[in-house]
């Protein structure tokens, strides 16, 4: 099949990697802003007191293993 009506199904599935590779890395940054956003929330209306709250300490280790795992990840680009 050579001829202006060849797929070339390489190149389909290189750029379909990237866009869900992409999107992915989307959905990663937004989710860590809202986490970010979450924790300073709870510092601001619960004080020091929110450093004993068990969500809060969950949901920093989640931000940063997600930090880390994005500067892995450029930096092996």
């Amino acid at each position: 099949m050579n001829g202006p009506t060849a797929v070339d199904r390489g190149n389909l599935a290189f750029w379909t990697l990237v866009s869900v590779s992409v999107a992915i890395r989307a959905v990663v940054v937004y989710v860590a802003c809202c986490l970010a956003m979450a924790i300073t929330w709870q510092f601001t209306h619960h004080g020091r007191d929110s450093v004993s709250l068990g969500s809060v300490w969950a949901g920093g280790l989640l931000l940063a293993l997600s930090a880390v795992g994005g500067v892995r990840s450029t930096v092996r680009l």
